[in-house]
């Protein structure tokens, strides 16, 4: 079996493009207009989408440490595991209504059955019943993209569907294999990459939703302005780096690259309650995370609220951008 972990590593760029591939071919499927993908609901959908899967891998490898080494906390993991595929079924229920809801959480039950199997029949060396549970395993993973196409086959094509279902459980696979075996550091790359494949697999899950229904997502011109302002924060810059808003608005930034960075007001504002991600965050709104900041309702038109991000970017004079990561906010 450590063969195969040095065959798997070895081929890692491979498997991640082929990652890249399939998740851009999911994508090109479902171009819309960018004020559907950065509204306010599509924003939440997005987050919402990524911690439920998320999830799904954390749970599933509480369980695989918990079989792995005989602890007793295996059933209470167990059941927050099968839980998680009852919230990922709810989560497209408003969507697709509550029989469909009700059909991919029993499809991910039977995922995680299933997997159970394997797990048990692999660490009592049983190949028979190895290759039983193995075979079903995929097949059901087969099933699930089979039920996510047909709910959606504009936005989620079937191939791009399978094929990153076997991703899943190919990099499953290897976690717990490894686990088994007792090679730690093989252990804990396959579960980086089993977790960052997932969240792969929920963004392009959340960007098909968005794109079948853009009319649950668009807000209107005269309400997205008197709600809320979406701003991307990259790895190198805050995307739109000025905004404007007008008061009692909702100023809402998403992580969107891959390093940890803050939302500061400068010091030498000229108006105070500006915005800091640091009350929340104290170290710094990670890959995925989201920081929400509200207009005074009392802004006076034309006031600036100038911000940077500490680790990036600096502060300005209070009449200026910083440099680096910077940003500003003006009252309209």
């Amino acid at each position: 079996m450590r063969g195969r972990h040095k065959r798997f590593t070895a081929s890692g760029i491979f498997v991640a493009l082929c990652l890249l591939t399939i998740v851009v071919s999911l994508a090109a499927q479902t171009a819309s207009a960018d004020a559907v993908d950065h509204s306010s609901k599509a924003v939440s959908l997005q987050r919402d989408m990524r911690q439920l899967w998320e999830e799904h891998v954390l749970w599933t490898r509480m369980v695989i440490v918990s079989v792995a080494g005989n602890l007793q906390d295996i059933g209470a993991a167990t059941d927050r595991l099968m839980q998680n595929q009852v919230d990922i079924g709810n989560a497209i229920k408003p969507y697709y209504g509550d029989a469909a809801g009700e059909k991919l959480t029993s499809l991910l039950k039977d995922h995680i059955r299933i997997a159970g199997e394997l797990l048990v029949a692999a660490k009592a060396g049983d190949d028979v019943k190895t290759n039983d549970a193995k075979q079903r395993w995929y097949a059901n993973g087969d099933e699930i993209a089979v039920f996510l196409n047909g709910a959606n086959a504009q936005n989620w094509a079937l191939d791009a569907l399978k094929s990153m279902m076997k991703t899943h459980l190919d990099t499953t696979m290897d976690e717990a294999i490894a686990r088994l075996h007792g090679d730690w550091k093989a252990d804990i790359i396959a579960f980086d990459r089993a977790r960052m494949h997932v969240l792969m697999m929920a963004d392009a899950l959340s960007a098909g939703i968005i794109h079948q229904f853009p009319a649950k997502f668009t807000e209107s011109q005269d309400n997205a302005a008197a709600s809320s302002v979406q701003v991307g924060v990259m790895d190198s810059a805050f995307e739109p780096r000025k905004v404007a808003a007008p008061p009692g608005a909702t100023v809402t930034w998403l992580n969107k690259g891959k390093k940890p960075h803050t939302v500061s007001a400068d010091s030498d504002n000229s108006v105070a309650a500006g915005p800091d991600s640091a009350v929340r965050f104290p170290n710094g709104l990670q890959p995925g995370d989201s920081f929400s900041w509200t207009v005074p309702a009392d802004a006076v038109k034309g006031t600036i609220w100038y911000y940077h991000c500490a680790f990036h970017g600096a502060e300005g004079d209070g009449s200026a951008l910083g440099t680096g990561m910077s940003g500003a906010i003006t009252v309209q």
